[in-house]
């Protein structure tokens, strides 16, 4: 089942007219997921990288499978960060071998008779994805599943009870709960996976994978991506300091 966005349909036409103007070599187009606030982490690091390296960098916000698509297809140059997996079905995307950070997949209900977050538990429950979540391909067939294409509206699908599970980052859904000013929605107990995020370039800008990743694994080797892990893991837990 979909729940639809009609806000997709227009965003998608200003993209894609936006993407095709002329974009100089020293620049690099990067997407974004709309609506996450593990963003700034990622734009941080891509700073700090391609700055070292010499580029600009434009940032681009979009639906989560809709960031994908815009890459793959060629209007824009890298994806901010994306878990491993996503150059198998986006054949144009390649994954640059340095862990920017890793995200646990958490579960949030309003529900006081579902404690714990299993795929067991949730067999007879309607749960809520944002749409484009690769996280997601490990979970059991079968699950009543409602997609929607930003984090927040998870939430409110909560409030609304349309949904009785809403599965996302645990930091984001705490995030979100902490500054939306949602009441009644707990996080359950446990993980529903980690994963590793990574940079993606797309192979017609092939001069700055090489470059990315030697530089990437520069700054881990250096210390400086834990430092700028740690420091907005801190950042996070004082919504104010985000904005």
């Amino acid at each position: 089942m979909v729940i639809s966005n009609k806000y997709c349909a227009l965003l998608s036409v200003v993209l894609i007219n936006f993407f095709s103007a002329i974009s100089t070599a020293d620049t690099v187009r990067v997407t974004t997921i709309v609506d996450n606030p593990l963003t700034p982490l990622g734009i941080s690091i891509m700073n700090h990288a391609y700055g070292e390296l010499g580029y600009d960098v434009q940032y681009i916000e979009a639906p989560s499978a809709r960031s994908l698509e815009l890459l793959d297809s060629g209007l824009a140059d890298a994806e901010l960060g994306r878990i491993d997996g996503q150059q198998l079905e986006y054949h144009n995307l390649v994954k640059i071998p340095v862990s920017l950070t890793m995200i646990r997949i958490g579960a949030f209900t309003h529900r006081h008779d579902v404690t714990e977050a299993s795929w067991e538990s949730f067999k007879n429950l309607r749960l809520g994805v944002v749409r484009g979540s690769k996280f997601y391909n490990s979970a059991p067939s079968g699950l009543t599943t409602y997609f929607v294409d930003r984090a927040p509206q998870l939430l409110d699908l909560l409030m609304a009870n349309r949904i009785d599970v809403a599965i996302m980052e645990q930091s984001v859904g705490r995030y979100l709960i902490k500054t939306g000013g949602y009441t009644g929605i707990k996080q359950l107990q446990g993980e529903l996976g980690h994963f590793d995020v990574y940079h993606y370039i797309h192979k017609q800008r092939k001069e700055l994978i090489p470059e990315m990743t030697d530089e990437l694994t520069k700054m881990e080797q250096e210390g400086i991506l834990k430092r700028m892990r740690e420091e907005f893991d801190q950042r996070i837990q004082e919504p104010s300091s985000l904005n």
